[in-house]
């Protein structure tokens, strides 16, 4: 993993799930879906957050990756 960080085409973001992500990448919430992929644990922590950002629960779908 480490030597990606050192390839320039590497494009992704790595760290803790946070408001500011949601803020930065997907700007104003109204109306977008958010498709959650992960362990059950993973998914309610990363529901709660975008809950708490203004997304309605109708517009989260989530999948258990186990």
């Amino acid at each position: 993993m480490i030597e990606d960080l050192n390839d320039k085409e590497w494009n992704y973001v790595f760290g803790l799930f946070s408001a500011e992500l949601i803020k930065k990448y997907a700007g104003n919430t109204d109306g977008k879906n958010f498709y959650l992929f992960g362990s059950d644990s993973m998914n309610e922590i990363v529901k709660e957050t975008i809950l708490r950002e203004g997304v309605m629960p109708e517009n989260i779908i989530t999948e258990s990756a186990g």
